[in-house]
């Protein structure tokens, strides 16, 4: 059987210094990465973006669920990996009471770790004022 293949080129312009200059330029340098790259980005949008596509294209509900399932075990094996690579534990907060007052709550609370302190909030955060964008606003997309 032959397979069909297209090539997609992404351009992206990015501020510079800044967290999507970072993992752009980490990405490119093959000596740091422990992927091929285009495996370590499709991995990447597959976790976080393949369900979404797949109910945009009215795909069964089988199907979306059972990529929203894959979805959650990518992410869980990417945190193991990190905890691995980084020596850092973190705790994802199932309660709602704590959910509001803290999110995320490090096993070294209040210590420091690789020079990045994580403190218990003492009061909730505010809800934001719009909607949440996991774009940021140092992407631009003039392209």
């Amino acid at each position: 059987m032959s397979h069909s293949y297209k090539v997609f080129t992404v351009k992206l312009r990015v501020l510079e210094g800044s967290q999507e200059h970072k993992i752009l330029e980490f990405l490119n340098n093959k000596a740091l990465i422990p992927y091929d790259k285009s495996q370590m980005i499709l991995v990447a949008l597959k976790a976080f973006w393949l369900t979404l596509c797949l109910f945009s294209g009215r795909e069964s509900t089988q199907t979306i669920q059972a990529s929203f399932a894959q979805s959650a075990y990518l992410w869980k094996l990417q945190q193991e990996y990190l905890k691995q690579q980084t020596g850092i534990e973190l705790d994802f907060v199932d309660s709602d009471k704590e959910k509001q007052t803290q999110g995320i709550v490090q096993h070294t609370k209040g210590k420091t770790v690789d020079s990045f302190v994580v403190e218990s909030a003492s009061t909730p955060p505010q809800p934001p004022h719009q909607a949440f964008s996991p774009f940021g606003n140092s992407v631009i997309s003039d392209y």
